[in-house]
């Protein structure tokens, strides 16, 4: 995924504040954007289900961890992405979750 299909999917302003964990296939894939007037992302961390990233507030440097996932369907991938979140080290502070 570059900036162009970014910019088609979620707009302008996301085109140069993202991480992609490309999709296996034809299913999966994570896209993790923010509007770059309001956040800045950094810290970026990327696994087989996971993308882990710092999201600073512009406005008033508030930061806090983000973690986007994407589950697999079989039994043995499960316990793999299991495994994934728990090698996450969670920093101290805000942390927000969602697939």
């Amino acid at each position: 995924m570059d900036q162009a299909v970014v910019q088609c999917s979620v707009g302008a302003k996301f085109t140069n504040n993202f991480v992609v964990l490309p999709a296996a296939q034809t299913r999966g894939g994570i896209l993790l954007a923010a509007n770059e007037d309001f956040f800045d992302l950094s810290n970026q961390h990327l696994s087989t289900n996971v993308v882990t990233a710092t999201r600073t507030m512009r406005a008033d440097g508030t930061s806090w961890q983000i973690t986007v996932v994407y589950g697999p369907q079989g039994d043995a991938e499960k316990l793999q992405f299991l495994q994934e979140l728990k090698a996450i080290r969670l920093s101290p502070g805000q942390h927000m979750g969602g697939g």
